[in-house]
């Protein structure tokens, strides 16, 4: 469960972001936060709303797979948060372009709130690109790796 001190963490990367929509569902929890209002003529900051709604039904994150138009799998990122290539600053990264992979392989991870996301191949191939750079910021559904399937 999420505290005041993680909330308002979290409100503060949205307001920094060009997100207008964050989604974050933990356990039964689901935090919504949403950019949005006309800013009057004089700069004043965006606003941000908070809304907590328990419980909710919503299924684990898991990482889409789309169907590229060239038989490539596009791989894309289950949750908003910061995408690392590799499992920690300085390790090797879980896999390059080149590398052959099968279904489970972890192919990196995205952070949010201190909660990694393991992002896996759902289908056996090679990767054919890396669409997103270690330490970028990612929203949900980002096409983050190419998969030439086998």
């Amino acid at each position: 469960m999420l505290n005041i001190k993680e909330i308002k963490e979290l409100i503060t990367i949205v307001e920094k972001s060009e997100l207008t929509v964050f989604e974050l569902t933990q356990g039964d929890v689901r935090l919504v936060l949403k950019k949005g209002g006309a800013l009057p003529a004089a700069a004043a900051p965006v606003r941000t709303e908070a809304a907590v709604v328990m419980p909710a039904a919503l299924p684990a994150a898991s990482a889409p797979v789309l169907p590229a138009d060239d038989g490539a799998a596009v791989v894309t990122s289950p949750v908003i948060g910061t995408f690392y290539r590799a499992a920690e600053p300085g390790a090797e990264p879980y896999v390059g372009k080149g590398s052959v992979v099968k279904p489970g392989d972890v192919l990196g991870i995205v952070e949010v709130m201190k909660l990694f996301n393991e992002v896996k191949a759902e289908s056996a191939g090679t990767i054919e690109d890396i669409l997103a750079e270690d330490g970028q910021m990612v929203e949900y559904g980002q096409p983050l790796f190419r998969i030439q399937k086998a």
